[in-house]
């Protein structure tokens, strides 16, 4: 459901997403992906704008498990 809504979303983001999804922290998702937690924040923030939640008092794990 989460490619179908947002679709904007990048392979990465999504990759991203899918784990927050699942509770891991950033650090957790940059050492599976192998990238830098500077990386994995950026993504984070991409995905919250993309998904209009900036600016939003709203837990992106929270929301992100809400849409299965």
């Amino acid at each position: 459901r989460l490619s179908l809504e947002y679709y904007d979303l990048t392979p990465s983001e999504r990759k991203t997403a899918n784990f927050i999804r699942q509770g891991k922290r950033t650090r957790d998702i940059a050492a599976l992906l192998g990238l830098s937690r500077r990386t994995i924040e950026s993504y984070r923030l991409s995905i919250r704008r993309k998904m209009r939640l900036q600016n939003r008092k709203v837990n992106l794990k929270t929301y992100l498990s809400s849409l299965t």
